[in-house]
């Protein structure tokens, strides 16, 4: 039951991420775009390990 619970929780954060970057590519200037999804997915991967 652990296993699948982390398992769900990893699955989630990568739906999350795919979510949060379709949303950033609609809204705003390019390098704004990049710099704000390149904060995002480092947050992600801190709150991962």
């Amino acid at each position: 039951m652990r296993r699948f619970q982390n398992f769900f929780s990893v699955h989630n954060s990568i739906f999350l991420i795919f979510l949060f970057s379709g949303l950033v590519l609609l809204a705003g200037p390019e390098k704004k775009k990049l710099r704000i999804l390149n904060q995002f997915l480092n947050l992600r991967l801190k709150l991962l390990k």
